[in-house]
């Protein structure tokens, strides 16, 4: 009766510290702009299995995630029923998913009742974990960890062997979220490692089909358009930031105090998180089997980080959290009540702070931009403030252009050049100046110059600037692709009076 009331109140806590988390994302059912409206738009047109299908190799998901794209099915199915998705309700059922696979694996590491509470109460208040779950788009990351920690008890309870339970686990996870494809590899080097056994058969038809899942994302990421910009996004980022990111991971783990969407790495903190390294490795050789394999799963996944790309990559940290709060949670025997109430309120202060920058897109973008730096959070910080206050977006690019000069990607010229075309900060004569003195053939400058002179009543110039224009798309049908592809999608009125 004491360990079924100790449950019973677990529970009750972690409900109620999730409801207080998340109450204002779960009244407005908030949908960002940021992959949310999109994924859930292009879900909302299937019709049936065979519709899906067909839709997901012509390209019209942005993500090879079927796990995923049919819980947000569910909630689009429930909207059209109730007026109410339960978006971000359905995103606490996977953390709950989560917070069972963690238990599972607790037991399977032979952890005492004390040790699984702590634990669980640890993972459901942490603040990476809480903003995972903010994130409508992020349950897919909830999904893939939650079932592979169901793989990984599995294959330990098994004698580290792979069963058909287990691999089914290990399937459905690549197939919510990628980032777990590693992780059997990662196991079986460490059978044979330890143990010199080679790989059974389980083992090489659960590797055979990770590679296949891997060989498909990429074939589908590669011819993605969408995912080429994202491509450069990263790419800006120098190989010591990347280098830097490696140390980065444990001090965002432990002490989760500067939390943004991604982690640009290159901080300070990092050479603590070099100390907490070498502290995790000698925890290696002391800890029993279970834990050794647990560390070293982390410790693997973490040095893969910064060379893995954003297909296959924890760049949320999710499954580090958990799988180091698992090691945490079974290793230490003595939990002073002080040190673990201090934490957890930690924890909880540091989750209800972070949750409350997804409510909008351009808190989330300008507080991940301030918090974190990097060029990423600043890129999606102008790109969302073109959208949600156009204005306004200008400054914030010229702060791109102005701190990473050799920063490039597909649509940035476009985007800048709309961005001053609509910016507050100037008179249309002024810009005009400015437009004026501005040298090269670039499309996106000539475009919006002559929108400018329209707006100013000088037809004649902006009809000397359209038939340059005009003559060099007709010589570049490439350079007519991309403009159809961006300025010709916000000013589809222009482009079509205009004859582009």
């Amino acid at each position: 009766m004491r360990i079924a009331s100790s449950t019973a109140g677990l529970i009750a806590i972690i409900m109620a510290s999730w409801i207080f988390f998340h109450w204002p994302l779960i009244l407005a059912d908030t949908l960002l702009l940021r992959d949310d409206m999109s994924l859930v738009g292009s879900v909302s047109t299937v019709t049936d299995p065979v519709d899906y299908v067909e839709k997901l190799f012509r390209g019209v998901f942005m993500d090879l995630q079927p796990i995923r794209d049919l819980t947000f099915f569910f909630n689009i199915k429930l909207y059209g029923a109730l007026g109410y998705g339960a978006y971000h309700l359905t995103n606490l059922l996977c953390g709950g998913l989560l917070l069972l696979g963690a238990r599972r694996l607790l037991q399977a590491l032979d952890a005492s009742s004390t040790s699984i509470y702590i634990g669980l109460l640890m993972i459901a208040l942490h603040p990476l974990i809480n903003t995972n779950l903010a994130w409508v788009s992020n349950r897919k990351h909830v999904l893939a960890v939650a079932l592979i920690l169901f793989y990984i008890s599995n294959w330990l309870r098994s004698n580290q062997r792979t069963t058909f339970a287990g691999a089914t686990f290990a399937i459905l996870s690549f197939l919510a979220q990628p980032i777990t494809l590693f992780i059997p590899f990662i196991t079986v080097a460490y059978k044979g490692f330890t143990r010199r056994v080679r790989p059974q058969m389980g083992d090489l038809v659960l590797l055979v089909v990770a590679g296949m899942i891997l060989a498909l994302n990429y074939d589908f990421y590669a011819t993605m358009p969408a995912f080429q910009g994202r491509n450069e996004v990263h790419a800006a980022r120098t190989v010591t930031e990347n280098l830097l990111n490696l140390t980065r991971v444990p001090i965002q783990v432990m002490l989760p105090v500067s939390l943004a969407v991604e982690y640009d790495p290159g901080n300070p903190l990092g050479l603590v998180g070099l100390v907490l390294w070498v502290a995790g490795a000698f925890l290696a050789y002391k800890l029993r089997p279970g834990l050794q394999i647990t560390l070293f799963i982390i410790l693997a996944l973490s040095t893969l980080f910064p060379v893995l790309r954003w297909g296959v990559r924890d760049g949320y940290l999710l499954f580090t959290t958990v799988a180091s709060i698992v090691v945490l949670a079974t290793s230490v025997r003595q939990w002073t009540g002080l040190a673990l109430l201090a934490a957890l309120f930690f924890y909880s202060a540091m989750s209800y702070r972070f949750t409350r920058m997804w409510e909008t897109d351009l808190l989330l973008h300008r507080t991940s931009y301030e918090v974190e730096g990097g060029v990423e959070n600043l890129f999606r910080w102008a790109l969302t403030t073109l959208v949600v206050d156009p204005k306004s977006a200008y400054p914030i690019f010229a702060k791109l252009v102005q701190e990473y000069p050799s920063f490039r990607h597909v649509t940035l010229g476009a985007r800048l050049a709309r961005a001053y075309y609509l910016s507050d900060h100037l008179s249309p004569q002024s810009k005009l100046r400015e437009y004026s003195e501005l040298k090269g053939s670039d499309i996106f400058i000539q475009f919006y110059h002559s929108k400018l002179l329209e707006d100013v009543g000088d037809i004649q110039a902006r009809d000397e600037i359209l038939l340059n224009l005009r003559q060099y798309l007709g010589k570049r049908p490439e350079a007519r692709t991309v403009l159809m592809g961006t300025v010709c999608r916000w000013e589809a009125v222009s482009c079509k009076i205009w004859n582009l």
